[in-house]
């Protein structure tokens, strides 16, 4: 989750922002030097141009012009997509187009630690805000639940009008296995610090009953979001996880005598991907790999004050996206579902090779160590 405030938009028919949208929008967005567009229509380029200059109008109409704005599509060269992406004040994941368009243009331009990491408001709208939730589905295109950018753990559906049967309909099968938001036109979540807002019409849909949502179905997804009130922050190939520090971490899972200058050398041959509470690190998942051919999962930790929270889960997305191969690595009968649930495909059994050590091994055989 993101500590910097996010906002989720159903759309905007007639080109305006309401008068409640605005003002919190205007609170938010103190500095306005640079917003930055991205395309759910990554190959559509002129009306890209377009939709970059009308939704900065957007802005401008209510009085909050920024210094400069641009969109990222097809066009944009990956350096140049991060480094604006990383200088932006405000980032806003448009729509128009397929939720899996837009996250492919993410990682194809290697936006996402970008997103996960800048100082920037990130807003979205229909697919762009559909896509900022932990779990996507995208209605229009399948039916099939996939992984999106993770930024809240609510699963939208966008553009709701208790009159359109159809649409109703398909957001009643989303409902059918998970608690859907259906936002109808001119209605957002604003989140920030674990609280969450909702302006205008929100319904909330679960095993098929919609109902309007009331001030207690707020409070569910704070909950399952909290953590993001306590800033969580991952961090991706973690070059500065020291040794003294992972070793403290480790012996809360893993009590044993380890060999610091051994430790710090098997973690400079590893991708570290990381999550801390604060300056506390609380989770790492490591990854061993040729760059080419192979790559393994060594192990991954969470503290257990951390587990069930899914601090867990957000690492295992985070190496899904960021390893250079296809990962290999085994699992303890019993915890299966929590790689199944993950998108971990059951793969063949395997082998150990037990060798003895002079010292105490970094790794070892896996325990309840989930979150």
């Amino acid at each position: 989750m993101r500590k910097e405030p996010v906002a989720l938009f159903s759309g905007f028919p007639d080109h305006h922002f309401s008068e409640e949208i605005t003002k919190r929008l205007r609170e938010e967005l103190t500095e306005r030097r640079s917003i930055v567009f991205i395309t759910a229509r990554p190959a559509d380029y002129a009306q890209n141009d377009d939709d970059c200059d009308g939704m900065h109008g957007m802005f401008a109409e209510q009085g909050m012009p920024f210094d400069e704005h641009c969109v990222i599509d097809g066009r944009t060269e990956p350096s140049l997509a991060r480094e604006l992406v990383e200088n932006a004040d405000c980032v806003f994941l448009m729509g128009g187009g397929a939720c899996l368009d837009q996250l492919g243009l993410i990682r194809e331009k290697g936006c996402y630690e970008a997103l996960l990491n800048c100082h920037a408001m990130i807003l979205g709208v229909s697919a762009g805000s559909m896509n900022m939730a932990r779990t996507v589905v995208d209605h229009l295109d399948s039916m099939e639940p996939f992984d999106g950018l993770g930024f809240t753990d609510l699963t939208v559906s966008c553009h709701h009008d208790p009159r359109d049967a159809r649409r109703l309909e398909q957001t009643l099968r989303m409902s059918e296995d998970r608690v859907v938001y259906a936002m109808e036109d001119m209605s957002a979540f604003f989140i920030k610090e674990g609280r969450i807002d909702a302006v205008g019409n929100i319904f909330r849909a679960e095993n098929r009953e919609l109902r309007p949502l009331s001030a207690d179905d707020i409070g569910e997804p704070v909950q399952r979001i909290a953590l993001s009130g306590r800033r969580i922050d991952y961090i991706i190939d973690d070059k500065q996880l020291d040794a003294t520090d992972f070793l403290a971490f480790v012996n809360r899972i893993w009590p044993g005598s380890y060999d610091a200058e051994r430790t710090r050398e098997a973690l400079s041959r590893t991708m570290n991907v990381t999550a801390y509470d604060g300056e506390k690190l609380i989770g790492c998942l490591r990854i061993l790999t040729d760059g080419y051919y192979f790559g393994t999962i060594t192990e991954l930790l969470v503290l257990p004050e951390y587990r069930n929270k899914g601090v867990g889960s957000r690492l295992i997305q985070l190496a899904k996206a960021n390893t250079p191969t296809m990962l290999y690595f085994g699992s303890q009968p019993g915890v299966e579902a929590f790689y199944e649930k993950n998108g971990c495909a059951k793969g063949m059994q395997s082998y150990t090779i037990e060798k003895k050590r002079n010292r105490a091994p970094i790794g070892g055989k896996e325990k309840d160590l989930l979150s």
